[in-house]
């Protein structure tokens, strides 16, 4: 299986700034800027909806 427990690291440590996670900068990690496009686009979805991811 790609990825999976083979991945020592979760994305968000991958960013220059972990807790700047939302809108840190992945440059040389696509995998990474994918998943953070990925939870981007589910957090908008989410605030539509009036939901909340907290």
């Amino acid at each position: 299986m790609v990825g999976g427990r083979g991945r020592s690291r979760s994305p968000r440590e991958l960013a220059d700034d972990p807790e700047n996670w939302p809108h840190a900068d992945l440059s040389g990690h696509p995998a990474a800027a994918v998943v953070q496009a990925i939870a981007a686009a589910l957090q908008g979805v989410m605030a539509e909806r009036g939901l909340s991811f907290l």
